[in-house]
């Protein structure tokens, strides 16, 4: 029986020239690279909006400030690997570069790349990825 466990990750949405920002990660169960929206885990008493800036300068070098919540996104996951049951709450900002931009690097991801949303469709993306970036947010 999978063990229950539950994950709060804050996630940001830069574009730029009607790109996004895609960081490369391994991710155990897909025994590969995936993209991601670059951000991470939300530590215990940390705000999302501080999880995500923080994240996203150790992923991308990039300093941000969040502009907006977009969504909050639930979905579970098996991970047998880990003997786990995962319950992903995903808080999703738009989000801008705070101050003068410089090309991002890849920090603790494997790599950090600029991305039209019809191109990103012929990537290997996380599901959550795909999900936010077919919406059209007002």
């Amino acid at each position: 029986m999978l063990v229950p466990r539950q994950r709060v990750a804050a996630y940001g949405v830069l574009e730029r020239h009607e790109n996004v920002l895609l960081v490369q990660a391994p991710f155990a169960t897909a025994g590969g690279l995936l993209w991601f929206l670059p951000g991470g885990g939300v530590r215990h008493g940390e705000p999302p909006e501080a999880a995500v800036q923080r994240e996203f300068l150790e992923e991308t070098g990039l300093a941000i400030r969040v502009s907006r919540l977009l969504d909050v996104l639930s979905d579970v996951m098996e991970l047998p690997a880990e003997n786990w049951l995962l319950h992903s709450i995903r808080v999703i900002y738009l989000v801008e570069v705070s101050h003068e931009a410089r090309e991002p690097d890849a920090g603790d991801a494997e790599r950090v790349g600029w991305f039209t949303r019809a191109a990103c469709r012929e990537l290997a993306l996380m599901p959550f990825v795909a999900t936010v970036l077919a919406r059209a947010y007002p």
